[in-house]
């Protein structure tokens, strides 16, 4: 039975963190911060180029890549994620300062899930002006709904972005058990995961969550490939500023929140989807 009060001697908590392999890594993380908390827009280029074949001895162009997306503008809104710690009353010397540290650890631990919730479902993009991308939207094309294995689902996958756009490398956004089963291997310099052909692969604690509007069109485990895939971040503030304010005087409880800004897109002129069965080989 779960105790509500501190017995015996009082230390620290296990460390909290993100899960690894996630949407916030060294390549997706972006540098250049100060210009887009009120929301981030970009012209794709993944199918901008219009791509013809001609000889020297015969100028009949043989079209390549018919570059239908080039005028595709990709926004993405500011999205504030907020933390709140309820922890007991012990006004230790150092109280405010370990506190401020907690609730700080579990804005950084939670924030790669809140994205991607955010990147997979949508809530506020799908209410933003202009309106966002996500991945369940209804630009993201379904390859294959019956259910395949990881492996088959990528190789799936990494056919159809190689056949859209200018045929460049796709960002993979799976469930964590997916990347386990597919066995993806490991870039050290960079800790990320890669298929064998270079396509990264993300592996989000955030893509396992349920449909919030329980509409059931996405039921069962998924995975989607998408252009290249940025995150913003801001630096994360904790209030209430004193600890007289954070005080529920009834309970004798403290409430600290954390939160930042973030941001997070991706090029989405070729987005796709299939649907994968963890029981399969």
């Amino acid at each position: 039975m779960a105790t509500t009060k501190t017995v015996g001697g009082v230390v620290d908590a296990p460390p909290v963190a993100a899960a690894p392999f996630g949407l916030i890594n060294k390549v997706t993380l972006a540098s250049d911060a100060d210009r887009w908390e009120s929301g981030v827009s970009y012209q794709s280029l993944d199918c901008a180029a219009k791509v013809d074949l001609w000889g020297m001895c015969d100028p009949d162009e043989t079209n390549v890549i018919d570059g239908t997306g080039k005028n595709q503008i990709i926004y993405a809104p500011p999205i504030g994620i907020t933390v709140t710690h309820t922890c007991t009353s012990t006004f230790g010397k150092d109280f405010r300062e370990e506190a401020d540290k907690q609730v700080l650890a579990l804005l950084e631990a939670s924030t790669q899930k809140a994205l991607e919730f955010e990147l997979k479902w949508g809530p506020v993009a799908s209410a933003s002006e202009p309106i966002g991308r996500w991945l369940t939207d209804t630009n993201t094309i379904i390859v294959d709904s019956s259910g395949v294995s990881p492996k088959a689902a990528t190789a799936m996958l990494e056919d159809a972005y190689a056949a859209c756009g200018y045929g460049g490398s796709g960002v993979l956004h799976v469930t964590r058990g997916t990347a386990t089963a597919l066995g993806s291997s490991i870039d050290e310099a960079t800790n990320i995961l890669y298929t064998p052909v270079g396509t990264m692969v993300l592996a989000g604690a955030g893509y396992s969550t349920p449909d919030p509007a329980g509409a059931g069109a996405w039921d069962g485990t998924w995975a989607f490939i998408t252009g290249a895939t940025q995150v913003w971040l801001s630096d994360p503030s904790v209030y209430p500023e004193t600890i007289n304010q954070a005080v529920n005087i009834a309970t004798n409880d403290i409430f600290f929140k954390a939160e930042r800004l973030a941001a997070a897109a991706y090029d989405g002129c070729c987005v796709f989807a299939v649907k994968v069965d963890l029981t399969q080989a």
